[in-house]
């Protein structure tokens, strides 16, 4: 199973759409994958699902990621983690662990398990932790 993440610094990258790298692991559970890093800066975005595609991927873990794009990814049978942040090693050792949808490794202002709710204009729906309170605040 392949599995591709975006790094910066060491860290998940925070916009999918403009990043730069993307590592891709065979994530096979008998053995160790060190992956593979490519180049990601001249693609544009149908040339990186096409790339995601043709490297095999089943699964990506990323920060922000426009609508449009995600969903051309995952037309394309490829499950996407988005809104994620962290350490890629400490990320991907709470994908392999199951981990993944807490809310340590949710970008801010968002909610693991919410990530697909797009309201009007692109604003959200306003289920994120920010200042405002979020959804239950505006009750």
């Amino acid at each position: 199973m392949k599995l591709a993440i975006t790094p910066w610094n060491q860290r998940v990258a925070p916009v999918f759409d403009s990043s730069e790298r993307i590592l891709i692991l065979d994530m096979d559970p008998l053995r160790q994958s060190e992956g593979q890093e490519f180049d990601f800066s001249n693609k544009n975005p149908a040339d990186k699902v096409r790339f995601l595609v043709d490297q095999g991927v089943e699964q990506l873990i990323c920060g922000a990621i426009s609508r449009d794009l995600e969903l051309l990814i995952r037309d394309q049978g490829i499950d996407v983690y988005s809104f994620i942040a962290g350490n890629v090693d400490v990320v991907l050792n709470a994908w392999r662990t199951g981990q993944l949808n807490r809310p340590i490794y949710a970008m801010p202002g968002c909610v693991p398990g919410r990530h697909h709710r797009w309201g009007r204009r692109g604003t959200g729906t306003g289920y994120g932790r920010g200042l405002e309170g979020g959804y239950y605040a505006k009750r």
